[in-house]
């Protein structure tokens, strides 16, 4: 983005989920974006994850229009997607893809109507592939290097600056975008990019990886894959072994070397770069603080106005009346963590319409009169509180798209309070119930035909 704003594109980020997730709105503006909007911003209609589809690119065509220069823009879509849920309740997973696919073609029509694609280069990808098969211990999509989880599409829209239509058979990568945008920009210029440009073939190998549970890289060069991890090391003919079944790694690769030293360039470059300061924070976490009071919540509230998730787990001294002053200044809070707090109730607590994590253990006086009036809310774990089970059917009444819910030493509830609030909530991927013991194994009999991620009743 700083790159191309030097050439007169002005950067924007429009996306249909949250900016806050995974730091991204930080990121974001770190980079240079000018313009950054998320699902805050859109207010409409979707699923845990954000905004359907159709809306995102009814407001991206509408934000087009409107600039009156150059623009480099950056669209995320987010109702193809776990769980899959089409609005109009469809045969989810298949129909999310031709309903993403139809409000696309909002956006193009849009362009084509206003003569803007002719002016355009659309770069159409995923940013990850959907393993939907077991694979050993792995079920959780994105948890290791399949192809299955690492192939992505990719569409070059380039009206006027393609010569012809053709499909690229070069291995590459999304560091390649970059490079491959430049050039059909006809901008030369140093980037940081690790990447290539895709209109000119190479043979050079790629290199992949991803951060979760056990932490895994490779590289890929020709029809060889070769992946490392602590556990395991694995070598792959694709063109022989297309579901990679078949270790090969006793063969020996030269892969393994160029792997190590290009991730060891990696760490070295990164060592070298001092951390940025960051002004104003989104995510701050105060845990097992002994230090912090309400009048120090205050000043964090008026110096970070856009906070987006806080966790007070365990900081005795913050009461009621703290976090009621801290929510009229942070409205847009989407996670809020206050384990052990045994002075909250929610009383006189604003109404926070992006919250989606509430974590509430050991919090005995709180109860369900604000929780009930949340409209994001998809996580909710409670513990050791008064609530019972007409607290619960209320509950059920208000929220009904939980995606998780976690209840911990509840004394009071039993299945007749449980069972609705379960049954209600048919996307529910996640239950857990420890130490409930009112709570039987008939409230899990109730709900078999959902299909739960994980469940837990001890």
């Amino acid at each position: 983005p700083r790159l191309l704003a030097k050439h007169g594109y002005y950067p924007t980020v429009i996306q249909g989920g949250s900016t806050a997730f995974d730091h991204e709105a930080e990121f974001f503006e770190k980079h240079g974006f000018q313009t950054i909007l998320g699902k805050r911003n859109i207010a409409k209609p979707g699923t845990s994850w954000g905004i359907y589809d159709e809306h995102l690119m009814t407001t991206a065509a509408l934000w087009l229009k409107t600039q009156k220069v150059p623009t480099f823009l950056n669209l995320y879509t987010i109702t193809n997607h776990h769980p899959w849920i089409h609005p109009e309740k469809k045969h989810g997973f298949l129909n999310t893809f031709a309903y993403t696919d139809k409000a696309l073609q909002i956006l193009i029509d849009a362009l084509a109507d206003g003569d803007l694609l002719k002016k355009s280069i659309l770069f159409i990808y995923g940013d990850h592939g959907q393993q939907l098969e077991d694979r050993g211990p792995h079920f959780e999509v994105n948890r290791d290097l399949y192809q299955d989880n690492i192939h992505v599409p990719l569409l070059i829209l380039a009206e006027g600056r393609i010569d012809r239509p053709r499909t690229i058979d070069t291995l590459s990568s999304q560091v390649d975008l970059l490079p491959t945008l430049l050039d059909l920009l006809h901008i030369h210029t140093p980037h940081q990019s690790l990447g290539k440009s895709l209109l000119y073939p190479s043979n050079a190998p790629i290199f992949f990886s991803h951060p979760f549970d056990t932490p895994a890289k490779g590289c890929r060069e020709g029809p060889w894959k070769y992946i490392v991890s602590d556990e395991k090391e694995c070598l792959y003919h694709l063109e022989k072994d297309p579901d990679e079944t078949v270790n090969r790694i006793v063969e020996g690769t030269s892969l393994r070397k160029k792997t190590e030293e290009f991730f060891a360039s990696l760490d070295t470059y990164y060592s070298e770069i001092p951390p940025e300061k960051i002004e104003c924070s989104m995510h701050l976490d105060f845990t097992n603080s002994l230090k912090m009071t309400d009048a120090m919540l205050l000043e964090i509230a008026k110096k970070h106005p856009n906070l987006s998730s806080l966790s007070l787990d365990g900081c005795l001294l913050i009461t009621n009346q703290g976090i009621a002053s801290f929510l009229q200044l942070c409205p847009n809070i989407e996670k809020l963590y206050l384990d052990g707090l045994d002075d909250i109730s929610s009383a006189g607590w604003e109404n926070l319409p992006h919250l989606v994590h509430l974590k509430a253990i050991d919090c005995p006086h709180m109860t369900l009169d604000w929780i009930q009036n949340l409209p994001s809310l998809r996580v909710l774990q409670l513990g050791a509180s008064k609530l019972s089970d007409e607290d619960l059917q209320k509950l059920a009444k208000t929220q009904r798209n939980l995606n998780a819910i976690y209840f911990s030493n509840l004394q009071h509830i039993t299945d007749a309070g449980l069972i609705p609030l379960l049954s209600a909530n048919q996307n529910l991927m996640i239950l857990s119930i420890r130490d409930c013991p009112n709570i039987t194994k008939s409230a899990f009999e109730a709900i078999q035909s959902k299909i739960l991620r994980y469940k837990w009743l001890a």
